[in-house]
């Protein structure tokens, strides 16, 4: 996020009814080559070699329409056609295969459907100062962290735009996703009531029912991947939430938005093994204490929130959904109040979804336990060995569990 400085040094915000001058864009993109600039000095991650094998495409060669979603900043359409105009942008060197610009040109339609998307900043937040600026950081960082992270559950960045981000309507090329994990909690909740229905006409076995179990324990053993990727790299996320999680074609979860990541550095650490890092970052349903109360904190703050997120994988409900701001601190940040688990979960998923939301971070586990631990309970579920399967996930109390 940029700095105090940064914003100042940016201004007041624009009026949002019109377009901003070319001053003021030339401001907030000096602005942005500054900030990561300074990001990049204090990070070993980030690769510019990497970052310029990927194929540069103009504006005008991108055809899309149909929205796919909508962030803070930034708006994802389907691109439905791509028209090379080599005179102007040529092919990088030293890529080749499915990378391409030529290959992605005649492969832009999978199944009636495009195949990518792209990502710009809205209309809305180019006509604010501060939106703007702060959504030209988070796309710019996004680029950078996407260029080098490599892992199936990893959303696949496959073009930029040609102008460079730190220039007006810089745009990045991603693999289309499908729908989200916040769309497929309402599927799954949906073959959830079917189930029911049809076991009470004493038509749903138990063998289905551990099928839907598995089913969701797979897409959190799925996150769980890379995460513990992420983090193996001393890379922490910062906005683990269902709108951040998506689908491919196959079926299978792909994190993306990666504008909040950061790359921690031993050199910046504390004796204690935090970092003094931008506090209240990422969604309050899903954020650490730490984090809410503008302490320093570490990658454990991203096993709270997945603590939270399989919560809410595993229940269908969302976590903290009748609660104020307010409410949430009082009880949730303060208190220490947690969703209720069901006492028809599996003992150990219960155990290890309540070492991830521990109000003390040093009593989280490492991600590479929870996948561990969710392996474990897949195997034992597949092999029918758990008989204490779910039957109602629907309570939504809670209660002070730290």
């Amino acid at each position: 996020m940029p700095s105090a400085a940064a914003l100042a040094h940016v201004g007041e915000n624009g009026d949002s009814a019109k377009e901003l001058s070319q001053h003021s864009i030339s401001v907030i993109y000096g602005t942005v080559r500054d900030v990561v600039a300074e990001i990049e000095s204090k990070s070993d991650i980030f690769n510019e070699m990497q970052e310029n094998k990927y194929a540069r495409f103009d504006r005008e060669e991108l055809n899309f329409e149909k929205v796919l979603g909508r962030g803070g900043f930034c708006v994802v359409s389907e691109i439905n056609s791509i028209n090379l105009n080599s005179k102007t942008v040529k092919e990088p060197e030293g890529i080749n295969g499915s990378n391409t610009r030529k290959y992605m040109s005649t492969h832009f339609m999978r199944n009636k459907h495009g195949r990518y998307a792209v990502k710009l900043l809205s209309k809305e937040c180019r006509k604010n100062k501060m939106l703007h600026l702060k959504g030209a950081i988070d796309l710019a960082v996004e680029t950078k962290f996407l260029a080098v992270l490599q892992h199936p559950h990893i959303i696949k960045m496959r073009g930029v735009c040609d102008i460079g981000y730190v220039s007006d309507g810089y745009f990045l090329i991603l693999d289309r996703l499908y729908d989200t994990l916040e769309m497929r909690i309402t599927q799954w909740k949906n073959e959830k009531s079917s189930c029911l229905d049809l076991l009470s006409k004493v038509i749903c076995s138990e063998k289905r029912k551990n099928k839907l179990l598995c089913h969701r324990m797979g897409v959190a053993n799925q996150l769980c991947s890379a995460m513990t990727y992420m983090h193996t790299r001393h890379i922490i996320y910062r906005d683990l939430k269902p709108e951040n999680i998506g689908f491919d074609i196959r079926g299978d979860v792909k994190i993306f938005d990666f504008g909040l990541a950061k790359k921690l550095m031993k050199k910046d650490e504390n004796d204690d093994g935090t970092f003094k890092l931008t506090g209240f970052t990422g969604s309050l349903r899903y954020m650490a204490p730490e984090v809410h109360k503008s302490l320093s904190y570490n990658l454990s703050a991203d096993i709270y929130s997945f603590g939270i997120l399989f919560w809410q994988i595993m229940s269908l409900s969302k976590p903290f959904h009748n609660y104020s701001t307010k409410l949430h601190e009082k009880y949730v940040v303060q208190q220490g109040y947690r969703p209720s688990c069901s006492k028809t979960w599996p003992i150990d998923l219960t155990k290890i979804m309540k070492r991830c939301w521990s109000a003390n971070p040093v009593k989280r586990p490492k991600m590479k336990e929870v996948e561990c631990s969710i392996d474990n309970l897949l195997e034992a579920l597949s092999s029918e060995k758990i008989e204490n399967v779910e039957l109602d996930m629907s309570r939504k109390s809670f209660n002070n569990s730290r």
